[in-house]
């Protein structure tokens, strides 16, 4: 396409009509309900120790909001008018999301390595796989474009193609004195989204977090 674009007419032509055709969106106040369980469990094998084991199941959440998506492009609004394309700038209605959330793992072992030490371990395994796709369905009458067979109804599946992932952290406590306390923990979490491609909706990548 030859619409003018901020890339320069010598731009790939795929980069100038995606700059054109994608639509930036806002959902707002969206709720969503959905029904699932934890469970754990906790024992002490010997005096100050402690081992700890809980799962949360995953669940489908079913969210509706409202959204407001940007038409404001001449492509969209004037240009091809007379062939029946003329949507307002701003299109608004009523939106459906339905995504899965992941399965967690959770062990935890703690206990006094000296009398004024202890140690505490957290290894979090998350499925984060089970999150396949972002399901959308939007709902406006300003979709309709009698012309060209486009109803008031619009849905789209934005793939998730995650990793399962893991996080583990280690965290020390002592003893200071008579009352005081020093705390002090590193971590490390592991990506869920593929290294394989870049994903500007998912920021994501190893992360490695220490505190004091």
């Amino acid at each position: 396409i030859s619409q003018p674009n901020s890339l320069g007419p010598n731009a790939p032509t795929e980069v100038r009509e995606l700059e054109t055709l994608s639509r930036p969106i806002w959902l707002q106040r969206t709720i969503g309900h959905s029904v699932t369980f934890n469970a754990g469990i906790v024992v002490h094998p010997r005096e100050e120790l402690d081992l700890a084991l809980s799962y949360q199941h995953s669940t489908r959440v079913r969210a509706k909001g409202r959204f407001v998506l940007d038409m404001d492009d001449p492509f969209f609004t004037t240009d091809l008018e007379a062939q029946g394309l003329d949507f307002p700038t701003r299109v608004k209605g009523t939106s459906r999301v339905t995504f899965r959330l992941p399965k967690r793992l959770t062990l935890g072992i703690g206990g006094p390595v000296h009398p004024k030490v202890r140690l505490d371990g957290v290894l979090t395994w998350s499925r984060w796989s089970d999150l396949e796709a972002f399901d959308i369905t939007l709902d406006s009458k300003d979709f309709e474009q009698p012309a060209l067979g486009l109803g008031a109804q619009q849905s789209a599946v934005i793939v998730r193609d995650f990793n399962d992932a893991l996080d583990a952290k280690l965290q020390v406590r002592g003893a200071v004195g008579r009352t005081g306390q020093v705390l002090g923990s590193i971590g490390y979490a592991s990506p869920a989204a593929p290294s394989s491609r870049v994903d500007v909706i998912t920021p994501d990548g190893h992360h490695v977090i220490a505190s004091v």
